[in-house]
């Protein structure tokens, strides 16, 4: 205990104020002072203490916008890296029925106005049969071109799906052009030996600059001598099928 007043006695002698010119503890003056700062509200002590909580919290919230922006930019747009296949919906669903798009013309939501026209696809809660309505193309995981019937831009999005890159799509009107140039040539064909349809594939890929691509030809027989033409545009690859001379009336 001796310690403990040896160092209040120090800290007592160390106090700058001259103790003479205060008032006493019970003194009035004293106890008015008291009165006064415990009746004080700390509302100033408060606000300063979340003004800058609230400042880190707005922070926050702005720089998570932006990376929510930053991310649905780069959702928002997609590749078409598989332009052969366009597939067009009867409804804005997924689940809806649907047809193949023409063959013929350059990547867009109009390759599906003759499934309209022609009456493969019907909705008469959109439009009378016939009648073709406004189409929306989204890009689908696999990188088809999907056009479903629908007026708002914000279709793509609610489907889980992405928009179509412009800048993809000269890329896959070169490889549509593909498509249908290697199409036209089998169908000019009554049975073209698979040989034949080897050496004629790789012409045109070579003409095309598709150089890299690989043709792979599938199991046959004696009873398949004719090429069949099927795409793999994720391997890069042209496969030639075997299939029965049916213009000699053979069955598969």
């Amino acid at each position: 205990m001796r310690k403990r007043d040896d160092a209040f006695e120090a800290f007592r002698a160390s106090n700058p104020v001259d103790e003479s010119t205060v008032p006493a503890p019970d003194s009035p003056q004293a106890r008015a002072l008291f009165d006064e700062i415990t009746a004080t509200p700390r509302t100033q002590e408060v606000a300063l203490a979340r003004f800058p909580r609230r400042r880190l919290v707005v922070a926050i919230a702005v720089a998570l916008l932006a990376l929510a922006s930053i991310a649905a930019a780069w959702l928002i747009l997609r590749d078409v890296t598989d332009p052969i296949a366009v597939v067009c919906y009867q409804a804005p669903s997924l689940d809806s029925d649907a047809a193949d798009a023409t063959t013929e013309g350059t990547l867009g939501v109009e390759l599906c106005e003759p499934a309209w026209k022609s009456g493969r696809l019907v909705n008469e809660d959109i439009v009378p049969s016939g009648e073709v309505p406004p189409l929306v193309g989204c890009v689908t995981d696999q990188g088809n071109l999907a056009v479903f019937p629908s007026d708002s831009q914000a279709l793509c999005t609610q489907l889980g799906l992405a928009e179509p890159n412009p800048e993809s799509v000269p890329d896959s009107d070169v490889l549509r052009e593909l498509q249908n140039e290697l199409v036209q040539h089998f169908d000019q064909q009554v049975c073209q030996p698979i040989e034949d349809a080897s050496q004629d594939v790789r012409r045109i890929l070579d003409t095309h600059g598709f150089e890299d691509w690989q043709i792979q030809v599938a199991p046959g027989g004696a009873g398949r001598p004719c090429a069949s033409l099927a795409f793999d545009v994720a391997n890069e690859t042209v496969h030639l099928v075997p299939i029965p001379d049916l213009s000699s009336g053979a069955r598969p």
